[in-house]
């Protein structure tokens, strides 16, 4: 079972809603999208997409539309379906600030380089994995585990040990690096070389030695943390906190 995420192209322009769905189905060969099916509907005015408005994770909405503009249409998408995710297209620069004021998640002025394209989608899905799962195999038995569920992660040779909330160790067969290439990476932090932890459970760090915390209910984990990383934990505490606000 991979990963859905329903998306839909508004543009007036046949040809650039052409153009983002090659973009979009190109950006799925990445290593971090490998078990990701993208669902995508394109709409060539703005008052079909509004008649069919459903439950989309993502919406490229062009800003220079006849009838509806691309920022009413952020309107009503914000009103009715308020965790989409909004990316702006546009020929302009001039507008871009007044389309945050509809939360969106990013502004791309057209043409759009294919690297810009390739993060901004692989931002949007790991943002949207924030409240979401990935898939391991028990056996032969496909399961599914929700990314919030993961305490740390621990690279062991080529494979890497999930350790859970649950209490579950499982063997996922991917290197470390792989596997943070298909979580948020503001959620996990990286320790050390072989440790990866959920800063939804931080609890702090010693002070004199190199010793971070995790905190799962009562008990309490000490793991290992290298004094480069020690130094950056901060930073990235900043980081994880600005973006838990968004969810």
């Amino acid at each position: 079972m991979n990963f859905k995420i329903n998306i839909a192209i508004v543009d007036d322009d046949i040809n650039d809603i052409k153009e983002a769905e090659k973009n979009i189905m190109n950006v799925n060969a990445l290593p971090g999208l490998i078990d990701v099916d993208f669902i995508i509907d394109g709409f060539a005015n703005s008052e079909s997409f509004i008649e069919n408005l459903k439950k989309y994770d993502i919406v490229f909405l062009d800003v220079e539309m006849p009838g509806m503009n691309g920022f009413e249409v952020a309107r009503e998408v914000n009103v009715k379906n308020p965790s989409c995710l909004i990316i702006f297209l546009t020929g302009r620069y001039d507008s871009a600030s007044y389309g945050y004021r509809f939360r969106a998640f990013r502004y791309l002025v057209k043409p759009v380089g294919k690297k810009e394209f390739e993060e901004t989608i692989l931002d949007a899905v790991n943002e949207i994995r924030s409240l979401g799962w990935i898939k391991y195999y028990d056996g032969s038995k496909e399961k599914i585990l929700w990314v919030e569920n993961i305490l740390y992660l621990l690279a062991y040779g080529k494979e890497t040990i999930i350790f859970t909330t649950d209490g579950l160790e499982i063997n996922y067969k991917s290197t470390l690096k792989n596997v943070e290439n298909i979580i948020p990476s503001w959620l996990f932090f990286r320790c050390n070389r072989h440790l990866s932890i959920n800063l939804n459970h931080y609890d702090g760090v010693d002070p004199s030695l190199n010793d971070i915390f995790l905190k799962n209910g009562n008990e309490i984990i000490k793991l290992e943390i290298s004094h480069r990383q020690k130094k950056r934990i901060d930073k990235k505490l900043h980081e994880y906190r600005r973006m838990r606000g968004r969810i």
